[in-house]
């Protein structure tokens, strides 16, 4: 019985040594970018983070909230897809896409990747162009940036660790930022000068301000910290670069200890202190809105009014979603390295407990309701920060 069973297992090892053997050692790349499924011959967990993450659903594609503001742009009725050149930069066609010759379609793979691993990690510089920053690509396709330390050989593309924008994160400048010297929201106009969109803002071009990103804080230590998991199969890492890009979409768990709540006890009532010890402010993206909620659980119990902390941009002529004809408010934000304290004069009795949330809105529910938006998973409030104290 045992050798029945022995030639069969043989035959089969056999045969998957001949498969493995079959894997050819070389990329072999059709088109732009290397696919993201390329990827996963070397890099299983760091692709399975990725395959679910904002970045490779980024386009009109996969990301109901931006198809939604699309949809409601003047240039979608011209199928003029600017947007594309952050959102789908993987494109094979990205000038047609960007000049309405094309349409996004959901077999058009290179769309389908989003922002691509080949993409960022293709990316040597950036530079300025009129009031954005851009992105430089490498020609070469199978030349990669990378950050570890750890000697590393790949048979299918180089890695080149000595780029020292890629080190300290300013490539994601590149799409996440434009030129601001004064905090104004970050815009793009065409030619008539209509504001078409707006990411987030920087503040390395004002020679009066901290640099915010450097090899020891940037982009990438808050976004994409270490997390457990071999960087490749190639050579065991305890950690790697988390790849599903911690943010407000996604895995906010990461992103907490960048906020702090305390309660403060007061002759008349009570102060919550919230302090943000990131690097920029709480929020960003003038769609999203921030909310504090409390609560009094005791002999009187009560829900007080919610704050609501949004923005206003520093220039009055930039109106985010001027499509919509929509004033959105930009102010009262929590900025950087800095503590908003809200008061509160109502009784609280000893013992009471108040519970104090801090969460957000992905897309403001005035702006779903005028644009019609119904996505129930897009429109849900999102707690960020909870904490209970007793009075």
């Amino acid at each position: 019985m045992f050798k029945r069973c022995l030639i069969p297992l043989l035959f089969l090892a056999v045969q998957l040594s001949a498969n493995i053997a079959d894997i050819p050692k070389k990329a072999e790349i059709e088109g732009k970018f290397a696919r993201n499924k390329e990827c996963v011959r070397c890099h299983l967990d760091i692709y399975i983070e990725f395959k679910n993450s904002k970045h490779r659903l980024s386009n009109v594609l996969n990301d109901p909230i931006h198809k939604a503001m699309w949809d409601k742009n003047p240039l979608s009725k011209k199928q003029k897809y600017v947007c594309a050149k952050c959102h789908a930069p993987s494109s094979e066609e990205i000038k047609k896409l960007m000049d309405g010759t094309l349409k996004p379609k959901k077999s058009d793979k290179s769309i389908d990747d989003g922002i691509s691993c080949a993409f960022c990690h293709r990316i040597k510089d950036i530079k300025k162009h009129h009031v954005e920053y851009e992105y430089v690509l490498l020609k070469n396709k199978t030349h990669y940036f990378g950050n570890r330390k750890v000697k590393i050989k790949s048979d299918f593309h180089e890695i080149d660790k000595g780029n020292q924008k890629f080190k300290n994160a300013d490539i994601c400048l590149s799409c996440h930022t434009q030129h601001s010297k004064n905090k104004q929201l970050v815009l793009r106009n065409d030619n008539d000068g209509k504001v078409l969109g707006y990411c987030v803002y920087s503040k390395l071009d004002n020679p009066n301000a901290d640099k915010i990103n450097n090899e020891k804080v940037n982009c990438v230590t808050c976004h994409m910290p270490q997390v457990d998991g071999s960087l490749t199969d190639r050579i065991n890492t305890k950690t790697h670069a988390y790849h599903g890009f911690a943010g407000v979409s996604k895995d906010l768990n990461m992103l907490e200890k960048y906020v702090s709540i305390e309660l403060k006890r007061l002759k008349k009532g009570f102060a919550i202190k919230i302090t943000n010890n990131a690097p920029h402010d709480l929020l960003l993206h003038p769609l999203r809105q921030l909310v504090l909620k409390v609560k009094i659980d005791g002999d009187k119990s009560k829900k007080l009014k919610d704050v609501i902390f949004e923005k206003e941009s520093t220039n009055e002529a930039y109106k985010p979603l001027s499509w919509l004809k929509d004033s959105i408010k930009y102010k009262n934000t929590i900025p950087p390295k800095s503590t908003k304290t809200i008061t509160y004069t109502t009784e609280v009795d000893e013992g009471d407990m108040i519970s104090v949330t801090l969460g957000y809105y992905l897309i403001k529910p005035e702006v779903a309701k005028k644009i019609g938006f119904k996505d129930e998973e897009s429109l849900k409030f999102r707690e960020f920060k909870k904490k209970v104290f007793f009075y």
